[in-house]
């Protein structure tokens, strides 16, 4: 299921949350079901962790971080 996380860029755990009926995630099978989440929602939470932590880095003198491609930060410091 890693494998399938990283392809869909969502969080492995999110992907265990969308996906109680398995019970175990090294053990899948061809033609079962996994349901993807949504990457929206995940982003914007992301997106919040980034912002709030820009906030902190501005009163410690820190330049923010900056989006760069899809789901990376990098820190400009």
């Amino acid at each position: 299921m890693w494998r399938i996380a990283v392809k869909h860029q969502v969080g492995f755990s999110e992907l265990l949350a969308a996906n109680p009926q398995i019970t175990n995630p090294s053990l899948i099978f061809p033609g079962q079901i996994i349901n993807i989440p949504n990457a929206p929602e995940f982003m914007s939470f992301e997106n919040e962790v980034v912002r709030l932590t820009n906030l902190e880095r501005a009163r410690a003198g820190l330049s923010p971080l900056t989006r760069e491609l899809g789901n990376s930060t990098r820190c400009s410091n």
